[in-house]
């Protein structure tokens, strides 16, 4: 039997930890064992957790403790330096690079790195940090994996480039097929008439998101088509200070905060469509639900070109104003897009989610 330990946080709202939760439940590899490795004393998921029976470690969190952190990863890792074949680390950057040298250190055969993102806003000391763990893995990771391309320059240098296994996210496809039966009932509850356009957005309020930006993309959006409404999906810690934002410019009544929310697959139904201005991403999960929604999506260049599934999905610079970005929204709002038949074209693209699970499958079988 092989113990493989995974490493990521298990906590609703990030995009890695959605990632882990939907993968590992269900996936089954005979004589492969999985175990998990939290980097934070609170979860999210004790139901699923529970119910699969995942067998879940814990260590001090470095954001808290970082000589704790370090110290409980030290002593895990002696105590189990015999039990585990593989570590794989899902990471958004490198400045918690200790475990990874020092699971090299006690003799773990396979140590994994794998990055779901493109960029960070780190701070000065973490972006050192971020950069001394890069020359780490480059020495001591033994495979190397990344959401997409402009993921694998995040991690890695450019001579790893080419050993870089890229493996999209995906969904679970079906979910999120258009149901136009929900989103009447919907935009009934929330009083939006059929005449409305709704634009929207799902993502943590954290810098990277930016949601000021998008806020004055809508200001501009609402000033020239007056019967429009934004719906904000998610919480975080900007959320009060775009709150605020939204009332200075006396648009609160256009704009709804829903905060986090389990039926996600549900609310992009009432959406018409969706806008994404992050700073930076990997591959963001919630770009692929929304094209299998049928969703027209206007995204910020930073983000990798590979998320481009449909035509209706639109990158523009984040170099440019949020005027400029409302005329172009405003200019392609005419899709021809046949919302309910979006899902078989991600999915046939390789966006699903056992289709994720059959690359990870071949990818441990053959560690």
């Amino acid at each position: 039997m092989k113990r493989i330990l995974i490493v990521g946080g298990l906590v609703k709202g990030g995009g890695i930890s959605k990632f882990i939760i939907d993968l590992y439940p269900n996936l089954k590899i005979p004589n492969i064992e999985f175990e998990f490795m939290v980097e934070t004393g609170v979860n999210d998921y004790v139901d699923i957790i529970n119910d699969n029976q995942l067998k879940v470690h814990y260590v001090t969190p470095f954001k808290d403790n970082p000589i704790a952190y370090c110290i409980d990863w030290k002593r895990f890792l002696r105590k189990n330096k015999n039990k585990y074949y593989a570590i794989h680390f899902h990471y958004d950057s490198l400045h918690k690079f200790f475990a990874i040298r020092y699971a090299k250190k006690i003799g773990i055969q396979r140590i994994i790195v794998h990055s779901h993102s493109s960029k960070n806003n780190l701070g000065v000391i973490k972006s050192f940090l971020h950069y001394i763990g890069k020359r780490e893995i480059d020495k001591y990771a033994t495979d190397y994996i990344a959401c997409s391309d402009k993921a694998a320059e995040w991690f890695f240098f450019p001579d790893k480039i080419k050993n870089v296994k890229i493996i999209n996210n995906a969904i679970d496809i079906e979910k999120f097929k258009f149901n136009p039966k929900i989103r009447n009932e919907l935009r009934g509850k929330w009083k939006l008439n059929d005449d409305v356009v709704v634009y929207g957005h799902v993502g943590r309020f954290e810098e990277q998101k930016n949601h000021s930006f998008l806020i004055d993309i809508f200001y501009e959006l609402q000033k020239q088509k007056p019967n429009v409404h934004l719906i904000l999906v998610g919480r975080g810690s900007k959320e009060l200070e775009i709150k605020r934002k939204v009332e200075k410019l006396s648009i609160q009544d256009k704009v709804t905060f829903l905060g986090y929310r389990d039926d996600i697959a549900d609310i992009y139904n009432a959406f018409d469509v969706l806008i994404f201005p992050s700073l930076f991403e990997g591959q963001p999960i919630s770009l692929i639900e929304a094209q299998a929604n049928g969703l027209p999506i206007f995204y910020s260049d930073t983000i990798t070109k590979s998320i481009k599934l449909l035509p209706s999905t639109k990158s523009i610079s984040l170099d440019k104003d949020a005027k400029y970005w409302a005329d172009i929204i405003l200019g392609n709002s005419n899709f021809d897009v046949k919302r309910d038949k979006a899902y078989q074209v991600v999915s046939n693209k390789g966006y699903s989610r056992s289709e994720l699970a059959l690359k990870f499958k071949t990818f441990y079988e053959n560690l």
